[in-house]
């Protein structure tokens, strides 16, 4: 499975095409910051998508497609645990 990191130039947006970048958090924001393998620094960019009106969309974008790094205010390791626990619930 491809990842792609949110930032990058290459990953496949969640977001309606007329949805202005400079409002976006993970495009105003050193890119970086989303893929840091400091925890710190993970929270911190999980908080920053708090304030994105498409944060629910891009969570469950990254969910769906197994993006790397922080997304729709989760981390790569928030999300997994999310997934486990979603797919532990379906096949209860």
């Amino acid at each position: 499975m491809t990842t792609t990191a949110p930032g990058s130039a290459r990953a496949a947006s969640p977001l309606p095409l007329n949805v202005d970048d400079q409002v976006l958090p993970c495009r105003t924001t050193d890119p970086d910051l989303w893929n840091s393998p400091v925890h710190a620094e993970q929270l911190r960019a999980a908080d920053l998508c708090h304030d994105c009106p498409h944060m629910l969309a891009c969570r469950s974008w990254a969910r769906a497609t197994g993006q790397a790094g922080v997304c729709g205010g989760e981390t790569q390791a928030e999300r997994r645990r999310a997934l486990r626990a979603s797919a532990a619930g379906a096949a209860a």
